[in-house]
C-alpha cells in the first residue's frame, strides 16, 4: 500500500547528490549545450512526475527533490513571511498541506502519511528534529562547501 510505505531518511543524501550532480553539470555541461540542458530537464521533469505518480502526497518533496535540502537551510519552519496562520490553533489545515476537496465540498487533510514528523504538521517540532540527525548535519555542511565550489570555480 502506499499510505504505509516509509521512505529512508537516507534519502537525504540522495537529494544532496541530485542538487550536487545538477550544480556541477550546469558549470561543465548545461550551460554550453542547450539540447543537453533540455534532455536534463525533461528527465528531472519526468521523475518528478513518476514518483508523485507512484507514491502520492508529497514524497517528490520530501524525498527526491534537489532543492529541498536548500529549502531546509533557508527556509526553517517560521520563515521569512510568515503571516502566522501556520501557527494558528484555529485550522486544523494548513496553508501548506495538500488538502482534498471531499464531495461534500469540505477540504480535507490530503496527507499519505509518507514521513514522520511531517513538516506541514508541526514545522517546528519537524525542523528542531530533523537538525540533530547525522545526514541534515552533513547537507548543512555540504552545502556551505558546494557553494563556495560553485563560485570559486569561475
Amino acid at each position: 500500500m502506499l499510505h504505509t510505505y516509509k521512505f529512508s531518511p537516507r534519502l537525504t543524501y540522495l537529494q544532496f547528490a541530485w542538487l550536487y550532480i545538477g550544480l556541477c553539470g550546469r558549470l561543465l555541461f548545461f550551460d554550453a549545450d542547450r539540447l543537453l540542458l533540455g534532455l536534463w530537464l525533461l528527465f528531472t521533469i519526468v521523475f518528478a512526475i513518476t514518483i508523485g505518480y507512484l507514491y502520492g502526497g508529497k514524497t517528490w518533496c520530501n524525498y527526491f527533490c534537489p532543492m529541498a535540502p536548500v529549502e531546509k537551510i533557508y527556509s526553517p519552519f517560521g520563515g521569512l513571511f510568515n503571516n502566522g496562520t501556520n501557527a494558528s490553533n484555529q485550522l486544523i489545515i494548513t496553508q501548506s498541506m495538500c488538502r482534498i476537496v471531499s464531495p461534500e465540498g469540505i477540504e480535507r487533510v490530503a496527507c499519505v502519511g509518507c514521513k514522520n514528523l511531517c513538516i506541514d504538521i508541526d514545522p517546528e517540532r519537524a525542523y528542531w528534529h530533523e537538525l540533530k540527525k547525522p545526514e541534515e548535519t552533513f547537507v548543512r555542511y555540504g552545502y556551505v562547501g558546494l557553494v563556495i565550489g560553485f563560485f570559486v570555480y569561475y
